[in-house]
């Protein structure tokens, strides 16, 4: 008998390859404007830049990828005008797995396992994200549902409460 039957995953950066992502759109809308960003140097950016806008009050994701584009963007000496800033969020969707994530969850979902997403994102975000898998996640927790970002516990504990494995 296994030990347990659930496995969850966190998606962006475990099963989407969100710096080929992140690096990929800043790069292509930059662009637009005639600025060469080299990714190496907006993910270095993108990763101080994230958990200081997540710190802050609660708002939705597509508002954190927006304020942390225009941070980014400034600290690269790209002026990104504000309206222009949602351009992260509009790319995500098109955020693709990792070659080896697809193979990994029909084994999982084959050998009888349920699969579930616990994300620092928003519903609609991570909806039109979940066409990329050719399998069903069971358990969804977002931090739009929970109001909240990982490592805070929400995520978990929800998780917890909605398989029945309350602590």
């Amino acid at each position: 008998m296994r030990r347990y039957d659930l496995v969850t995953f966190d998606c962006y950066g475990t099963l989407i390859d969100w710096e080929d992502g992140i690096g990929s759109a800043f790069v292509r809308e930059a662009a637009g404007d005639g600025v060469s960003l080299d990714p190496s140097h907006v993910l270095a950016a993108y990763y101080e830049v994230e958990p200081e806008v997540e710190a802050a009050d609660f708002r939705l994701y597509r508002e954190v990828l927006s304020e942390s584009a225009m941070r980014v963007a400034s600290r690269l000496g790209w002026r990104l005008r504000k309206k222009r800033a949602d351009f992260l969020a509009a790319s995500l969707p098109e955020w693709r797995p990792f070659p080896d994530v697809n193979p990994a969850l029909v084994e999982l979902v084959g050998a009888g396992y349920r699969l579930g997403i616990l994300s620092n994102v928003d519903d609609d975000l991570l909806r039109e994200t979940r066409r990329h898998f050719p399998v069903a996640f069971e358990v969804i927790v977002t931090a739009q549902q929970v109001r909240s970002y990982k490592p805070a516990p929400r995520h978990f504990l929800e998780a917890r409460r909605r398989t029945g494995d309350e602590p």
